[in-house]
């Protein structure tokens, strides 16, 4: 299996939460995890601080005004390259989003350099039912495309 270094923002109080689920179930996926977040974010911070392998990118890109002085919404693009740029752009790279869940078994192994990997993914519409041995054959499929935003891997030598 090729050593993978995964890319995930994380905003706010509901990722955090989010984050303190997925981060360290990810991980045995993953060789280190660079988080982006905000300076303000403590609690993202927390979480990154209790997972071994994880990283911290602490940035104010997302609300960073551009250079007309016109201030985002929410920049997540910006962040990310930013992060590329801090974490160096080499290797196998898995950007994911914190409320991403990997599967136990994945076939790492089939991941070729020239492709953009992707995924399917099951929605948990009720997080409530969500437990550590959660059968995710009961969470509903997603008919989205693939891949898409929420998990790409691909290879750094392929830009």
């Amino acid at each position: 299996m090729p050593a993978i270094r995964g890319l995930v923002v994380a905003v706010g109080d509901w990722y955090a939460k989010l984050l303190a689920i997925t981060l360290p179930r990810n991980m045995r996926h993953l060789s280190e995890c660079y988080v982006a977040t905000t300076p303000e974010d403590e609690e993202v911070k927390a979480v990154v601080a209790s997972v071994p392998g994880a990283k911290l990118f602490v940035t104010d890109a997302f609300h960073r005004p551009d250079a007309n002085g016109v201030k985002p919404a929410f920049n997540k693009g910006h962040g990310i390259e930013l992060c590329f740029d801090f974490m160096g752009r080499h290797g196998w790279i898995w950007i994911w989003d914190a409320d991403c869940l990997f599967p136990d078994s994945i076939p790492l192994a089939q991941l070729r350099p020239g492709r953009l990997h992707g995924c399917r993914r099951r929605i948990l519409d009720d997080p409530t039912r969500w437990h550590p041995g959660f059968n995710w054959r009961e969470a509903t499929p997603c008919r989205d495309g693939g891949p898409i935003g929420f998990t790409q891997i691909f290879h750094c030598d392929d830009a």
